[in-house]
C-alpha cells in the first residue's frame, strides 16, 4: 500500500494520519451507522457501495497500524504528529520534574538525619565535658576531706568551715552529676 492510498483511506474515514486504533474504530462505527442500508434515507445501492468503501479503508488503516504500530505516528506529518510530539515532550518533562522532586526529597531527608546525628553527638560531647568537670570537682572534694580528719573538739573555726565547704562541694558535684545525666537522656 502506497502512502497516497493510506492517506486516501484516512480521508474516507474522516481522520488525519497519526490517530490511534481507538479513533479509527470509533470513526468506522459512526460511518457504518450513518450509511447502513436499513437506516440510510437515500439510494440503497449507494449506501452499500459507501459501506464497502468504509470497510476497505478501515481494513487498510488497521493493517497499517498493526504492522507499524507507534512508528506510524512518527512517519506522519501535520498537526497530529506535532501534537503527539508535544505530548511526548510534556510527558518527558513531567517525568524529569518528578525525578528531581524525588531526589530533592531524599536529599532533604538525608540532611535531616545528618543534623539529628550532629545534635546527638553535640549533646553527648557536652554531657561528657560536664561529667568530666563534675568528676574532677568530686575528686577534689574527696581529696580535701581526709586532710581534715581531726576531732570536732580540736578543730579551729577555719578548719571546721573548710570541712563544711568540702562536704558541700562534694554533695553539689554529686547532684550536678545526677542532673546532667538526666538532661543528657532528655536531649538524646
Amino acid at each position: 500500500m502506497t502512502k497516497s492510498e493510506l492517506l486516501l483511506a484516512y480521508d474516507i474515514l474522516g481522520l488525519k494520519p497519526g490517530v490511534g486504533e481507538y479513533d479509527v474504530r470509533r470513526a468506522r462505527l459512526n460511518l457504518v451507522r450513518s450509511f447502513h442500508p436499513d437506516t440510510y434515507q437515500g439510494d440503497k445501492g449507494a449506501a452499500d457501495r459507501k459501506l464497502a468503501q468504509i470497510n476497505a479503508a478501515y481494513d487498510d488503516v488497521m493493517a497499517h497500524l498493526k504492522r507499524h504500530g507507534a512508528q506510524v505516528r512518527m512517519d506522519v506529518s501535520g498537526d497530529a504528529a506535532d501534537a503527539q510530539k508535544a505530548k511526548a515532550r510534556a510527558r518527558a518533562a513531567r517525568r524529569q520534574a518528578h525525578a528531581a522532586a524525588h531526589r530533592a526529597h531524599h536529599a532533604a531527608a538525608a540532611a535531616r538525619r545528618a543534623a539529628a546525628k550532629c545534635a546527638q553527638a553535640d549533646a553527648r560531647a557536652a554531657f561528657a565535658s560536664k561529667r568530666a568537670s563534675a568528676q574532677a570537682t568530686a575528686a577534689q572534694a574527696r581529696d580535701a576531706a581526709p586532710v581534715v580528719h581531726i576531732s570536732a573538739a580540736r578543730m579551729s573555726r577555719e578548719a571546721r568551715a573548710a570541712l563544711v565547704a568540702a562536704e558541700a562541694a562534694f554533695a553539689a558535684s554529686r547532684e550536678m552529676f545526677a542532673d546532667q545525666g538526666s538532661e543528657w537522656k532528655r536531649a538524646v
